[in-house]
This record gives structure tokens, C-alpha cells and sequence, in this order.
């Protein structure tokens, strides 16, 4: 993640939260704020337990890897039940994704 202001890279930290935040006129999906439990956003509809976790892992910023790592599963795992989340929900990237679990952009 780099710093807006400084230009230096940092890891992100786990357990962010994501919300649009509106900065010089542009509207951007913000990682922020630590999450106070496991399920503070509302769970999607269709989704099982594993597989919501996987998407608010997802909206972290957290990469296949960093996900199975701290599942105890396989990168490969975490692919195909990605997979079978964008078919359940109609999306078809992480970008997508993210936005379906934070919410739409607010309008102005």
C-alpha cells in the first residue's frame, strides 16, 4: 500500500474495513479502520460462512495466498471458492467484488 502523502510502501495491516470516502472531488474505495468483530458488515445473500469470510478477507486486501495461509487451505482452494463466489454473485473480478460487499458508491 503507498502512502498518499509520503509515497512510501507499507504492508496493509489485517482487519481493515472498506468505505468510499470522497477526496478532491473523486470518489474512492478507502481501507480503513480496524473491524471491531469478524461479521460487521452484513453477510451477502447465498454466500456460506467459509465463503464470507473469504470475501471479507478479499475486501482486506488480502491476496489468495495471505488467504489460505490463514485458513489452512491451498491457494488453489481459495481460487476455486472464489470462483464459485463471483458465480453467486454475478461478478467477475476482485474490484467487483469488493464493491458488492462494501456497498455502492455514494452519490453526491
Amino acid at each position: 500500500m503507498r502512502n498518499r502523502g509520503t509515497g512510501e510502501t507499507s504492508a496493509r495491516p489485517a482487519g481493515l474495513r472498506a468505505e468510499w470516502v470522497e477526496i478532491d472531488g473523486e470518489r474512492l474505495l478507502m481501507f480503513s479502520h480496524p473491524l471491531d468483530t469478524p461479521h460487521a458488515r452484513p453477510a451477502l445473500p447465498g454466500l456460506t460462512a467459509a465463503e464470507q469470510a473469504v470475501v471479507e478477507q478479499v475486501v482486506a486486501g488480502r491476496t489468495n495466498a495471505e488467504i489460505a495461509a490463514a485458513r489452512g487451505t491451498s491457494p488453489r482452494t481459495v481460487a476455486k471458492q472464489l470462483e464459485r463466489i463471483y458465480q453467486r454473485l454475478g461478478v467477475s473480478s476482485r474490484a467487483e467484488l469488493c464493491v458488492r460487499a462494501v456497498g455502492p458508491t455514494p452519490s453526491s
